[in-house]
């Protein structure tokens, strides 16, 4: 730096600075984010950051800070990156910008209505008595002797790993996708499971929120060399598959346990688009999810409003079933236990409707016991052979 440059700058400073308290208690340091609530300001304009209120900046240099400065700025989103891509409605419709009605501001009749309703459709329209069958798999006995206490999370995670290799899908050459990963447990034990001596499989870690603990380096420690694994953070629902070569010309099996409401619909989206792209290849050779948390489910976002509209529930209808698929206002526990799972089923079978229409043989499987989780059913997928 030129050396009049130098002294503009280091006055300029000085300037700036306050003078030193004259109560020997009051703190002597000089703190530029208290200068933007101080009452005696006669500086320059100091004002909170827009991408972080925890520090401030000069008014006169907010365009420059924003642009070019702030740590907290966004960052350029990836190619990958499209937003709502997975959405089967725009989020600016009007049939998501409705006002919402809660159960309980419902009248005797209108709830009674919804009720028949409830009980006229699963009875019309959903299969009954969807089979168990619940599995388990040797790379997490091992793990299971370590957990006492709690090993339900295990048992799921040995059953959903039994019914992978159930449907071959535990190829050595696949590329595993983990939507809603988490730390990515699952893939950690999948990849135990899974007998490569090529070291040609991949994994690909979805979740929006970041996490502690992650098993990624788990996932891609093999000895001498290391496993391709790439951690994505990020909505689903803005997830362009096609656009992301990681995956690109790969075998792909996708999976998550306890996929939260619409993130299961969008997940089931965006495979659908990609496996629509890809028709010729058979891109996607296996889908299983353990389906959870139906009151999560949003109307702009359920894949198949077709179905809907078949069996006559329209979007106001749709998200009353979902608010009482956690039924908790009336009637005792047992019924509302019942019609709950009703809504539960009505709310899959959709789902299971989507990917059949979609080229898929499709099974919906309670795969571990109701004790181990009321959340037990999976909804698992292979392309159909034609």
């Amino acid at each position: 730096m030129p050396k009049e440059q130098k002294q503009k700058r280091l006055k300029k400073e000085e300037e700036t600075l306050p003078s030193p308290p004259d109560n020997p208690r009051q703190c002597h340091f000089w703190v530029k984010q208290h200068l933007a609530s101080d009452p005696n300001q006669t500086q320059r304009e100091r004002i909170p950051c827009p991408y972080d209120t925890s520090h401030t900046v000069y008014k006169d240099e907010l365009e420059k800070h924003l642009a070019q400065k702030c740590n907290s700025r966004p960052k350029p989103n990836p190619p990958y990156f499209s937003l709502n891509v997975n959405c089967t409605l725009p989020p600016s419709s009007d049939l998501v910008t409705e006002e919402k009605i809660t159960l309980s501001e419902l009248s005797k009749e209108a709830l009674d209505s919804l009720i028949d309703n409830v009980n006229y459709w699963y009875q019309n329209f959903v299969p009954k008595n969807f089979e168990t069958l619940i599995l388990d798999h040797e790379v997490v006995k091992e793990r299971k002797k370590e957990i006492i206490i709690n090993s339900k999370h295990v048992d799921q995670q040995a059953s959903l790993l039994g019914h992978m290799a159930r449907l071959k899908l535990l190829q050595p050459d696949g590329c595993f996708i983990e939507f809603g990963c988490g730390k990515g447990e699952l893939s950690y034990f999948t990849k135990l499971a899974i007998k490569d001596e090529s070291n040609s499989v991949s994994f690909l870690l979805i979740d929006r929120k970041n996490t502690r603990g992650k098993f990624d380096g788990g996932i891609r420690e093999t000895g001498s060399s290391k496993l391709p694994v790439l951690r994505i953070g990020m909505d689903i629902k803005d997830l362009d598959l096609s656009k992301l070569d990681f995956i690109k010309n790969k075998k792909i099996i996708a999976y998550s346990k306890h996929l939260c409401g619409s993130a299961t619909d969008v997940t089931l989206k965006s495979l659908v688009n990609y496996s629509k792209l890809n028709k010729n290849e058979n891109s996607i050779i296996g889908i299983i999810i353990a389906l959870c948390c139906h009151q999560l489910c949003q109307y702009h976002m359920y894949p198949n409003h077709q179905y809907l509209e078949d069996i006559g529930i329209t979007n106001n209808d749709f998200k009353r079933i979902c608010t009482m698929s956690s039924w908790a206002i009336c009637l005792d526990h047992s019924s509302r236990e019942a019609l709950g799972y009703k809504c539960k089923r009505i709310i899959d079978y959709g789902r299971f409707k989507y990917l059949q229409e979609s080229g898929f043989d499709v099974e919906l499987i309670y795969y571990v016991e109701s004790s181990t989780s009321l959340e037990n059913l999976a909804l698992m997928a292979v392309p159909r052979n034609d």
